[in-house]
């Protein structure tokens, strides 16, 4: 009689059940293939989207099974069909890493390629995508395969993939509960979801590391990339500020604190307003992280919001000089100090400073395409607003000399022989030597001879002698007006002789509506002549310096001698005559005189071609 023993049976007939069930989810898995294969074949593009839920099915059901790789390889066949190319790669790719030495993987490799090699942007990639497939036929493990083959898919960076990495990163977390990389999964997941433009699920996706993996190094990554979400996607700036504020707070040393304390600053500078909140929080990105590639940003953000929040100036200039003391380096630095001179020029008024500030740019960064047109900015407002033609000149020369090839150096030559032109005092010297001597004979002989008449001035007849010295001068004007209109120096002349004589009569019409008897309103005739011919000293030629003193001086004398007053004048007058034909007479004419002299010619004056 056999005796048997009951654990050793119950062990057997497991065993039995175990075989005959494995054997009947093959021979299941075999007819449902079959049944795939078969609808597969007949090609019909109406039934696409139900074989590729049966086939998505099948490998639910049976992921480890033989068929596994036909099913998947199958699926990539679908999508090429129905023109989903990318879908298509993504599928082959599978098929490539997640089943390495199956006989679709090679057929599948080759499909692969040509959609990479034909189809933006991975044709751009051939390099990267080549080696990553070369490496698919040899992982360490199913785990490896699944992982690497997640890795390349992000790695496409396709727009039209970034649905299918969030299917894949799930499936992969299904499939590798266990898995040390998961918080990686995770945020590729988070980013697949951002790059499809989908913000809610992004922000939710990387909220999830937070609970999940709050170990994980990729926190800081993750709160910095959902504080930007939902500033900038969905507009809760007040949660935005409160996750990236945890960020520099829980992780300063991370490589994301530094972007995290620069989006608090711009949060707060652009959605909440809050200037000087803002100005804070890039303070302390400055100071806190001085290696920080946000710096710069942050120093030009400051400028901004005091120069045009807070009209601070000094404070906005500060922040640009600071861009370039301690950044240099930076190339952004020239753009620093174009904005500190345009500062200078249109709010501060200080033209000077501005000049100076455009100038640098050739000088601290030599190579900006802005440095010929700076120095021409700066050559201009030395020019025409700093009344200054040598400064201006030199910062012409500069372009010419540095930039000899820039489109704007001839510009610059043009310039500045325009300016040479404008200020050659020797245009015209003869023509104002004439006229001087014209109008110095009526001045002194005007007023002498009212002296001795025992002229009693008015307000009426001294404005219509005024007038009268107007009109004179005007014709002279217009006579002379080819060589007097030639040059900015012999404008700016005529200029100042038509002030003053226009002054004296607004003066004599102002102590006239005022009450004011002659003599009072006489009184102020010789500072006006005098600081009208002191600037002229000052900006043109200093040894006009002389009649300055002298109308100065007359103006003690008048006060002194009231009844020589047209006396002074006439001094006035004339030593102003003496001292322009002195400084301006032309004395190579002088020279040609002698020279016919010494020749037995009669002497006559030596003529230019052009009027001088």
């Amino acid at each position: 009689m056999i005796t048997l023993d009951p654990r050793r049976f119950m062990i057997a007939l497991a065993a039995v059940f175990v075989f005959a069930g494995g054997t009947q989810a093959q021979d299941n898995a075999e007819k449902h293939l079959a049944f795939l294969r078969e609808t597969y074949n007949r090609h019909d593009k109406n039934v696409s989207e139900f074989l590729l839920g049966e086939l998505q099915h099948f490998l639910t059901l049976n992921p480890e099974a033989a068929q596994a790789s036909e099913a998947q390889f199958l699926m990539a066949k679908v999508y090429e069909e129905k023109g989903e190319k990318h879908l298509a790669l993504a599928a082959f790719l599978k098929t490539v890493f997640l089943y390495p030495q199956s006989k679709w993987q090679q057929e599948s490799n080759t499909a692969a390629r040509k959609i990479l090699m034909e189809e933006d942007p991975y044709k751009k990639q051939t390099e990267k995508w080549s080696t990553q497939l070369t490496s698919a036929a040899h992982p360490d493990s199913a785990t490896q395969g699944h992982y690497n083959y997640l890795a390349t898919l992000v790695s496409l960076e396709s727009p039209k993939l970034q649905l299918e990495i969030v299917k894949q990163a799930a499936e992969f977390a299904t499939k590798h509960a266990t898995d040390a990389r998961l918080d990686t999964v995770a945020r590729w997941s988070a980013d697949a979801y951002a790059k499809a433009e989908k913000p809610r699920e992004a922000a939710l996706s990387y909220f999830r590391i937070d609970y999940l993996y709050p170990e994980s190094a990729l926190l800081p990554y993750a709160r910095y990339a959902r504080g930007v979400i939902l500033s900038k996607e969905l507009g809760d700036h007040k949660a935005a500020l409160e996750v990236l504020a945890q960020v520099t707070t829980a992780h300063p040393q991370s490589e994301y604190a530094s972007a995290a304390q620069f989006m608090l600053g711009e949060i707060k500078k652009e959605k909440t307003k809050d200037a000087r909140g803002a100005l804070v929080e890039y303070r302390k990105l400055v100071d806190t992280y001085p290696a920080s590639d946000k710096v710069v940003p942050a120093l030009f953000a400051i400028a901004t919001i005091n120069a045009n929040e807070l009209k601070d100036y000094p404070a906005a200039l500060a922040a640009y000089d600071e861009i370039v003391a301690k950044h240099q380096d930076d190339q952004r630095g020239s753009e620093a100090l174009e904005k500190a001179a345009n500062l200078h020029k249109d709010k501060t008024g200080d033209f000077s400073k501005a000049a100076e500030y455009y100038a640098q740019i050739a000088e601290v960064y030599p190579q900006d395409e802005k440095a010929p047109e700076t120095l021409i900015k700066a050559a201009t407002l030395c020019e025409e607003k700093l009344q200054d033609p040598k400064k201006a000149a030199e910062y012409y020369n500069r372009v010419v000399s540095k930039y000899p090839d820039h489109k704007k150096a001839d510009e610059a030559r043009k310039k500045l022989a325009k300016l040479q032109e404008d200020h050659d005092v020797t245009v015209g010297r003869r023509t104002r030597v004439f006229l001087m001597a014209i109008l110095g004979t009526l001045w002194v002989a005007g007023p002498i001879w009212l002296h001795f008449k025992q002229h009693v001035a008015t307000h009426a007849s001294t404005i219509g002698v005024t007038a009268l010295f107007l009109v004179v001068a005007l014709g002279l004007g217009a006579w002379a007006r080819e060589s007097m209109g030639k040059t900015l120096v012999n404008r700016r002349l005529g200029a100042t002789v038509l002030f003053i004589l226009l002054s004296q009569i607004g003066l004599e019409v102002g102590g006239l509506l005022g009450g004011l008897s002659p003599r009072e309103v006489h009184a102020t005739f010789p500072p006006l002549w005098a600081t009208g011919i002191g600037m002229l000293a000052l900006w043109l030629e200093r040894k006009f310096l002389p009649s300055a003193i002298a109308g100065f001086a007359l103006v003690v004398g008048a006060r002194a001698f009231p009844q020589c007053m047209y006396l002074d004048y006439a001094a006035f007058n004339f030593i102003l005559a003496v001292n322009v034909i002195v400084v301006w007479f032309p004395r190579e004419d002088i020279e040609a005189a002698r020279e016919d002299l010494r020749q037995g010619r009669r002497p006559r004056w030596r003529r230019n071609p052009t009027p001088r």
